[in-house]
C-alpha cells in the first residue's frame, strides 16, 4: 500500500514538473523546474530505502542519525549559521561510508545493487554543489549524471519489485 501511495506521489510530482516546464515563464508561479523533480527524486529514494535491505541492517540506525544531521546542516546553511558546511560534509560522507559497508558486506550483488551504489556516490556530490566547491560545467555534469543514474536505478527497482510481486502472486 505504501508503495502505491509513493508511486502515485512520484507520478504526480513528475506531471507537475512537466506542467511547470511547459508553462510560459511569464506566469509568476513557477518553480524554475527544480522543486517538483527534486521532490519526486526524494520520494523515489524514500521508496527504495523502505523496500531495500539497508533498513534491516545495523548501519541503518547510524544512517538515520546521519540523515537527520544532513537535514540540520541544510537548515544551518539556509540560515547562514556557522558549522553548516562541516555538518553537511560529515553527514554525507558518513552515509556513503555506511552504504559502502552495507554494499561490500552483501554476499550476492545484483545489477540493482551496483546502481544503488552509484546513486549513493553521486548523491554524495550534493554537498560539493551546495558548498560551491564545484561550479560551472562540472556542477551541471554532476547534476545530470546524478539524475540519469537515479532514474535508471529507480526504473530497474520498479521492474524488480514488479517481477517479485508477480512471482509471489503466482505462487
Amino acid at each position: 500500500m505504501t508503495n502505491k501511495i509513493l508511486l502515485t506521489i512520484i507520478i504526480l510530482l513528475l506531471v507537475c514538473a512537466l506542467i511547470d516546464w511547459v508553462l510560459p515563464s511569464s506566469i509568476e508561479f513557477t518553480f524554475d523546474n527544480v522543486l517538483f523533480p527534486s521532490l519526486a527524486l526524494y520520494a523515489g529514494l524514500l521508496m527504495m530505502l523502505i523496500n531495500g535491505t539497508f533498513v534491516t541492517r545495523r548501519y541503518y540506525t547510524i544512517a538515520r542519525a546521519a540523515i537527520a544531521a544532513y537535514m540540520l546542516g541544510v537548515v544551518f546553511k539556509i540560515l547562514h549559521l556557522t558549522g553548516a558546511d562541516q555538518i553537511l560534509i560529515i553527514s554525507v560522507l558518513l552515509l556513503v561510508i555506511l552504504y559502502t559497508l552495507h554494499f561490500v558486506a552483501k554476499q550476492r550483488k545484483k545489477v540493482l545493487d551496483y546502481l544503488k551504489m552509484l546513486t549513493v556516490i553521486f548523491l554524495a556530490a550534493a554537498p560539493l554543489r551546495m558548498l560551491h566547491l564545484v561550479s560551472g560545467e562540472i556542477r551541471y555534469t554532476l547534476d545530470v549524471l546524478h539524475t540519469i543514474i537515479f532514474w535508471i536505478t529507480f526504473l530497474v527497482f520498479l521492474k524488480v519489485q514488479w517481477s517479485e510481486r508477480k512471482q509471489t502472486d503466482a505462487a
